[in-house]
C-alpha cells in the first residue's frame, strides 16, 4: 500500500511538472501593433467674426448732439465714428454682434482700447468695451456683443481744442481657439 501511495505521489508530482511544462511552452503570444500619427490644422475649423448684418448693430448717445456711426466693413473689421461731443461726461456707444461660426472650438475673446494716433488725444477721451454680461467664453454656434463706449474727458474751451482733440480710436477684439475636451477613444 506504501508503494501504491508512493507511486500516486510521484504520478501527481510528474502530472504537475507536465502541466507546468505544458503550459510554459504554450502561452500568450504578443503581437504588438505599432505606428505614427500625425496632426493638420485646418484653419476652417475655427471661424469668429463680426456679423454683418446691419440689423446686428446698435448705438447710442447721451446728448443729440453727439453722433456716432459704426459699420461692419468685413467679418473681420468694424468700424466707429464719432462727432459733436462738446461737454465732459458726454458719450456714445457702439454694439457689435460677434458670431462663432465654428462647429467645435469655442473661443476666448479679450479685448484692448487701442490708440492709434498721438498720446496727447488720449487726454479728450476715454474709450471703454464691454462684452455682453462680462460673458468672454463664446461658445461654438453661439454669438455675443461687444460694446464700445466713447466718453468725452474734457470740455473743448477754444477752435484750437476741437483741432487738437481729434483721434483715432479702436478697440482690439481676439478671439482664441479653445481646446474641447478629449473625445478619442480607448479600449
Amino acid at each position: 500500500m506504501k508503494n501504491k501511495k508512493t507511486f500516486i505521489a510521484i504520478g501527481l508530482v510528474v502530472a504537475v511538472l507536465l502541466m507546468g511544462i505544458a503550459y510554459a511552452g504554450i502561452t500568450n503570444v504578443i503581437l504588438p501593433i505599432t505606428g505614427t500619427a500625425n496632426v493638420a490644422v485646418d484653419s476652417g475649423n475655427f471661424s469668429v467674426g463680426f456679423s454683418t448684418d446691419p440689423a446686428d448693430i446698435s448705438t447710442t448717445k447721451s446728448v443729440d448732439s453727439a453722433a456716432v456711426t459704426a459699420n461692419v466693413t468685413s467679418e473681420n473689421e468694424a468700424t466707429i465714428a464719432v462727432s459733436g461731443l462738446s461737454t465732459i461726461g458726454q458719450y456714445v456707444t457702439a454694439t457689435y454682434t460677434i458670431e462663432n461660426k465654428s462647429d467645435i472650438l469655442d473661443a476666448e475673446l479679450s479685448a484692448v482700447a487701442d490708440w492709434l494716433s498721438a498720446d496727447e488725444t488720449q487726454d479728450w477721451f476715454t474709450v471703454e468695451y464691454d462684452f455682453a454680461d462680462g460673458e468672454t467664453t463664446l461658445a461654438a454656434g453661439d454669438e455675443t456683443t461687444v460694446t464700445v463706449k466713447v466718453t468725452l474727458k474734457k470740455t473743448p474751451i477754444t477752435d484750437t481744442d476741437v483741432n487738437d482733440a481729434s483721434a483715432e480710436i479702436g478697440v482690439v477684439v481676439t478671439a482664441a481657439p479653445v481646446q474641447p475636451e478629449s473625445s478619442g477613444s480607448q479600449t
